[in-house]
């Protein structure tokens, strides 16, 4: 359980540190994957020492599982900062000052990588859901544009493939149209090319013309979302940019996860503890094991 949480962890937000302000998170999850392997490995250790009565293996047995129960404890802290920096607004704050002041800066590539990649995963685009396009015009980002009309939000804050038939074109499943019924705005959306009111909207760079799979690496409706062109009246702004604030989404998982590093960190301090002081106990029953029961029979006599 302990080296699934780690990976995933890893794997899901290793890339998240410049966005958040801080590299708790992958600190607390590196050292709870040791942990892992640590206790993986060192099990056969232990039943061989205690099965051949090796007092020296025990030693080292019972030194390494108190150094895991330290591991535990710093998981268990690491953790317990995260929330707390989740809980007193520190995380939103990290993250508005890095969209603010570090996204497109030359020598913080990584910001904008770290920026670009949650909000493509997450599908949400800047901080707030309220605020998240007009932040993006008041960052340095934006200012420093030297092409005309400059965009108004990155690329990455526009809808996918998958977004869009995720979103609008399950309505075909869920809100089939019937015979000689009128398409819903769901409908029109998603298939794109058809006359909506009194505008034809091209086949350029649009859903139907470009999707041809649920395909999360292709984005549609871009001139739209970075603020090129116009949409068609009464279109609902998340058809062509995600409305989402990437706080939420983030703060969510950064909660599960500091909440599983505390629980698991903190079960392995008292565990591995536990289990260094019954060592110990068996070390000196094994370096003497009769000396315990003779001292027992002296004192009844």
């Amino acid at each position: 359980m302990i080296i699934g949480t780690s990976i995933m962890g890893l794997n899901e937000l290793s890339f998240i540190s410049p966005v958040v302000g801080t590299n708790l998170l992958n600190y607390a999850l590196c050292i709870s994957l040791m942990i892992g392997i640590l206790m993986f490995t060192l099990t056969p250790v232990g039943l061989y020492s205690v099965l051949l009565n090796q007092p020296t293996v025990m030693v080292a047995f019972m030194c390494l599982t108190f150094f895991i129960s330290c591991l535990g404890g710093t998981t268990a802290i690491f953790g317990f900062r995260l929330r707390l920096y989740l809980s007193d607004n520190t995380v939103k704050s990290w993250m508005m000052d890095s969209l603010m002041h570090e996204y497109g800066n030359p020598s913080g590539l990584h910001v904008m990588r770290a920026w670009d990649k949650m909000q493509a995963q997450m599908n949400c685009c800047g901080v707030k859901r309220s605020t998240n396009a007009t932040d993006w015009v008041k960052s340095d980002w934006f200012k420093k544009q030297t092409n005309y009309p400059p965009e108004r939000v990155p690329r990455s804050c526009c809808p996918s493939c998958y977004f869009i038939h995720e979103k609008f074109c399950n309505a075909f499943i869920t809100k089939p149209p019937k015979n000689g019924a009128e398409f819903k705005m769901e409908h029109k959306i998603c298939l794109n090319g058809r006359k909506y009111q009194t505008m034809t909207i091209k086949n350029e760079n649009l859903a139907s013309s470009t999707c041809e799979a649920a395909d999360e690496d292709i984005l549609v409706n871009v001139k739209m979302c970075v603020g090129h062109t116009f949409p068609p009246s009464r279109w609902p702004s998340d058809a062509y940019l995600l409305t989402t604030g990437c706080y939420s989404p983030l703060a969510r998982r950064l909660w599960l996860y500091s909440t599983r590093l505390l629980v698991l960190g903190s079960g392995c301090l008292v565990f591995h503890l536990l289990a260094t002081i019954l060592w110990f106990v068996i070390h000196e029953l094994a370096a003497d094991p009769l000396s315990g029961y003779a001292a027992l029979i002296a004192r009844r006599r």
